[in-house]
């Protein structure tokens, strides 16, 4: 029986799961938003709420502390500068997990975890370029299609039968390889 066993191993070593879920940490305080599967959602979840909770108090242990549980200088940086004012008037549930459906390759559910309270450009900072930038790729590239198929419309196709011509040592070379070998 499973009885007060706290946690869940995913089948993996204890070190494999720690950096597995360090990383998922540290991706979610970069972005704001992403998507894994429900049950590594659930147990990021009572990784990251304690994170948010300590870098409400701005001070060096604290920073040391996270540090030693995130392990990445810029992810505790922007977790008590930005992740933690966005988060200070909330007692809790810093983290919300929005079910995403399920994998079409082996059936397992999806999540997508993201911090609450954040406004939506933190969610998109970093993830997706911005819709002006797109927008003028899209006519960059449209017009570098029209002037690439002008340019193609205007060269003519070389004269294969002159090549031919122009070198009969090619076929007396070939002639002479086909010969069998005494």
């Amino acid at each position: 029986m499973r009885h007060r066993r706290k946690g869940r191993k995913f089948n993996r070593t204890s070190a494999h799961r720690k950096a597995m879920v360090r990383n998922m940490a540290i991706s979610v305080i970069r972005y704001g938003t992403i998507r894994t599967t429900l049950p590594k959602a659930k147990e990021l979840r009572s990784f990251v709420e304690p994170l948010i909770t300590l870098a409400k108090v701005d001070n060096l242990a604290k920073r040391r502390r996270a540090f030693s549980l995130l392990g990445n200088k810029e992810a505790v940086g922007k977790l008590f500068s930005t992740t933690a004012q966005v988060c200070m008037d909330r007692p809790g549930g810093y983290l919300s997990i929005l079910k995403a459906g399920i994998r079409a390759g082996d059936n397992s559910p999806l999540a997508l975890i993201r911090l609450m309270g954040a406004p939506d450009d933190y969610a998109d900072q970093g993830n997706r370029p911005d819709k002006a930038k797109l927008q003028n790729k899209e006519s960059k590239n449209i017009s570098s299609k029209e002037v690439k198929s002008t340019k193609v419309t205007a060269k003519s196709p070389p004269p294969v039968a002159d090549k031919a011509a122009a070198d009969p040592a090619t076929d007396e070379d070939k002639n002479t390889e086909q010969s069998p070998a005494k």
